[in-house]
């Protein structure tokens, strides 16, 4: 094993020992940090009903699925008679 190839894999959070890989990552928490969009609920006519800081909230919310919410805001359907978009 090159010393390229032992220092992409150490980049990488990657240790690499006799062909095998052990995953280990130094900041195991930052790997998990997800970062919620938040979702705009208006009406057909485009006057907001309310704002959520993610998917998650609005279901709450709502009382609607959030496989649903996510689904109006990422290809701009209606659903329930109102539009969601994230914000950009």
């Amino acid at each position: 094993m090159g010393l390229n190839t032992i220092t992409r894999h150490l980049k990488s959070g990657k240790w690499c020992r006799k062909g095998e890989f052990y995953i280990e990552y130094a900041n195991s928490d930052d790997r998990y940090k997800y970062k919620a969009k938040r979702v705009i609920h208006s009406t057909l006519d485009g006057n907001l009903i309310n704002e959520y800081s993610s998917p998650a909230e609005a279901s709450e919310s709502l009382g609607y699925p959030k496989i649903s919410i996510v689904r109006a805001c990422r290809f701009n359907k209606i659903y329930k008679g109102a539009l969601f978009a994230y914000v950009i």
